[in-house]
């Protein structure tokens, strides 16, 4: 399998904790653009044969955030007093995870560091546009979302209090729908009222907050994520691409392969795939192919990516074909986002026709009937 001890002894990372929460960049201050920016300079300096005792300085002097800066300045004194690298980088784990510090101590172990920063700066760059894609996908319906709200608390407190006295002046029998309009219009406006759904509200969220940031509730909300219609598809193929390309670049960074599937679930960003490729480890450690455990998770892994794990473990060239198929999942997630995003344009349209229409039936089918019966 492409060369790499399927062991967990002799790993570059076995005395960290595997099972250690990964932060992508973006966590404590540190941006995903802001770290990728740091590696591909550094990159670059370390290619243009710059020592380290002058690039780190000369970074975290040009870096505008905070959290890295001081970071950088702790590597640079580490690495001065004659600590590789990696070890100095391996004390601020909030900003250079396991991932990152290991990529980097293997790249010291075969003398090609320079490659191995360079295979981090196109993974982060990776990482960086699916990001992108995601939050872009989300934008319009953010918005319409958004601009439906504004508008409705405005029209519930501006416009509909005139309303409610015109029903209440005429004393007649309202459809239910008015009703219910009726009865949301007087809750808002009133000062009580709104002060206790806001604190039940609120309560609601904290809970919702506690439970979803438990071990248990991550756990459940990104198993029922994944299960979702529409969003699930295009979730799992977010986290397959993920999988895939740290992967890759663990495998070919001659991590052990046990580790790199610990690392590459964390990576993922769901639960489920953590969980999942942990089983994969315990199933490669009784000394199973790896895709034959893959096969038996096809809601995780579709048939495919079991069957170019299959081939790369035969041919010797896991690393290649992990590879392309992270080239691949990346290339469907583009085009999975397009078609969500084209899908919630009606969606949206539906929401707001729905309010709107909701508003205006409970309004005028009162009055409707009142003319009717002059």
């Amino acid at each position: 399998m492409s060369g790499v001890s399927a062991s967990p002894r002799g790993s570059v990372i076995d005395d960290e904790p595997t099972g250690i929460a990964f932060r992508l960049p973006g966590v404590h201050g540190v941006s995903d653009e802001a770290m990728l920016m740091f590696t591909r300079q550094i990159a670059a300096l370390m290619r243009a044969g710059i020592p380290l005792t002058r690039s780190i300085p000369l970074l975290a002097e040009q870096s505008d955030k905070s959290s890295l800066r001081k970071a950088l300045n702790d590597v640079y004194y580490k690495v001065c007093a004659g600590a590789p690298l990696s070890a100095a980088m391996a004390h601020h784990r909030q900003i250079f995870p396991p991932l990152y510090t290991g990529m980097m101590r293997m790249g010291e172990v075969h003398g090609d560091i320079t490659r191995v920063i360079e295979s981090l700066a196109h993974y982060l760059e990776r990482e960086v546009g699916i990001r992108k894609e995601l939050k872009a996908a989300m934008v319009y319906p953010t918005f319409i979302l958004g601009f439906t709200a504004l508008f409705t608390l405005f029209i519930f407190n501006f416009i509909l209090p005139y309303f409610v006295a015109i029903f209440d002046s005429l004393r007649v029998e309202l459809p239910l729908v008015s009703k219910v309009l009726v009865g949301m219009v007087r809750v808002i406006n009133d000062p009580v009222s709104s002060l206790g759904l806001l604190a039940v509200g609120a309560a609601g969220m904290y809970v919702l907050k506690c439970y979803l940031f438990s071990s248990i509730g991550s756990a459940q909300w990104d198993s029922v994520k994944i299960r979702l219609p529409v969003v699930g598809r295009l979730l799992r193929k977010v986290a397959v691409a993920r999988v895939s390309r740290s992967l890759a670049l663990l495998i070919g960074g001659g991590i052990n392969l046990l580790v790199a599937l610990d690392l590459s679930g964390v990576v993922s960003g769901n639960k489920a795939y953590h969980k999942a490729l942990t089983q994969a480890g315990d199933h490669l450690r009784r000394g199973q192919p790896l895709h034959e455990y893959f096969k038996k998770e096809q809601f995780l892994f579709p048939g495919h990516f079991s069957n170019m794990v299959m081939a790369g473990e035969e041919a010797g060239k896991l690393e290649d074909l992990l590879e392309k198929l992270a080239e691949i999942y990346e290339m469907d997630v583009e085009y999975a986002l397009k078609s969500f995003t084209a899908a919630l344009e009606p969606l949206m349209v539906f929401v707001t026709g729905g309010v709107i229409g909701f508003i205006i039936l409970a309004v005028f089918l009162p009055l409707y009937g009142v003319l009717n019966n002059i």
